[in-house]
C-alpha cells in the first residue's frame, strides 16, 4: 500500500475546468446552464461528453448534437461523474496496461456499469439515483494508479484473470488493495463526493460502520460489477452470478433491466 499512497500523493491536481465542475455540483443553486458554461470552456471535455451522449451504451434514440442538450439529458450527477472520469484520466497519463486493456476500454466499461446501475435503480429506489450514477461510473479509476505502481512489475495475474473476483484477488496479491479502495484514496486526495468515497470504502471492506443508504449503494454496485466488468460484459456466466447476488439481497428487476439494455444496444 505504500506505493499506492505514494502514487496517489504524487498525482497532479485536477484540470481547472474539472475542478470548477466539481465545485459547482456542490452548490444547490447551480443550474444546468451554469455547467454548460463551465464545460464549454474546455473543448476536449465538451467533445468527451458529446461522445458519451452518442455512445450506443446509453441507448439514446436520437443523435445529441449540442453540449446543452447532452448536459440536460445526463443531469448534474452523471455530468459530475463524466467530468471526474475525464479529469482523472488526464491527470494520470497512463494506460491501464497492467490489466491488458486501454483507457478507452476502461471508459466503456464504466459507462456500461453506469447505464445498468441507473436503469436498475430507477426501478429499485430513485432516491439513490444521483449517487449510484456517479460511483458506478468512477469506481474503476483506481486501476490507473494500480497500473502506474505495477508499470515495471509482473502483472500477468491481472491480465490472465477471467472474472471480477479473480481480478480482485490478483490486486490484493500484487498491491494489497482492490481497485475500489484505491479509487477511494484518489477521490479523497481530490476532495471528491463523500458518499462516493464511503461506498467504495465499504465495498472494499475498509469501513464497517456506514449508513443503510451507503450499504445499499455498495450492494447494488457489487451486483452491477459482477455483471459488467473489464473481463466480462453481460456474459452468460456474469449475468447468472449477478442475478444470484441480487436474489441473495432481495433486489428484484435486474433481469428486466439487462434485457432492456441489451435490446437497446442491438
Amino acid at each position: 500500500m505504500k506505493e499506492i499512497y505514494k502514487a496517489v500523493g504524487n498525482m497532479p491536481p485536477l484540470p481547472e475546468t474539472v475542478a470548477q465542475v466539481q465545485e459547482a455540483c456542490k452548490n444547490d443553486e447551480t443550474t444546468i446552464g451554469d455547467l454548460v458554461e463551465i464545460i464549454g470552456k474546455d473543448p476536449m471535455l465538451s467533445a468527451n461528453i458529446l461522445k458519451a451522449a452518442n455512445s450506443p451504451i446509453y441507448g439514446l434514440s436520437k443523435e445529441i448534437k449540442s453540449l446543452p442538450q447532452a448536459v440536460s439529458l445526463f443531469g448534474m450527477s452523471t455530468i459530475q461523474g463524466l467530468t471526474m472520469s475525464y479529469g482523472a484520466k488526464k491527470a494520470l497519463d497512463i494506460e491501464p496496461a497492467a490489466y491488458g486493456i486501454t483507457k478507452k476500454q476502461l471508459t466503456d466499461v464504466g459507462m456500461m456499469q453506469s447505464s445498468l446501475a441507473t436503469t436498475w435503480v430507477k426501478m429499485l429506489d430513485k432516491s439513490l439515483l444521483d449517487d449510484i450514477s456517479v460511483v458506478s461510473l468512477l469506481s474503476d479509476l483506481g486501476k490507473l494508479a494500480i497500473s502506474q505502481v505495477l508499470a515495471d512489475k509482473d502483472s500477468s495475474a491481472l491480465k490472465e484473470a477471467s472474472s471480477f473476483l479473480q481480478v480482485r484477488n490478483a490486486e490484493k496479491e500484487l498491491v494489497n488493495a482492490t481497485t475500489e479502495e484505491v479509487s477511494a484514496i484518489m477521490f479523497d486526495q481530490w476532495n471528491f463526493n463523500d458518499t462516493t468515497i464511503s461506498v467504495l470504502n465499504f465495498f472494499a471492506g475498509v469501513d464497517k460502520e456506514v449508513s443503510p443508504q451507503v450499504k445499499k449503494l455498495a450492494v447494488i454496485l457489487m451486483v452491477v460489477k459482477t455483471c459488467v466488468n473489464i473481463k466480462e460484459q453481460y456474459t452468460e456466466k456474469s449475468i447468472a452470478n449477478a442475478l444470484k447476488l441480487a436474489q441473495k439481497y432481495k433486489l428484484g428487476g435486474l433481469q428486466e433491466c439487462i434485457e432492456e439494455l441489451q435490446q437497446a444496444a442491438e
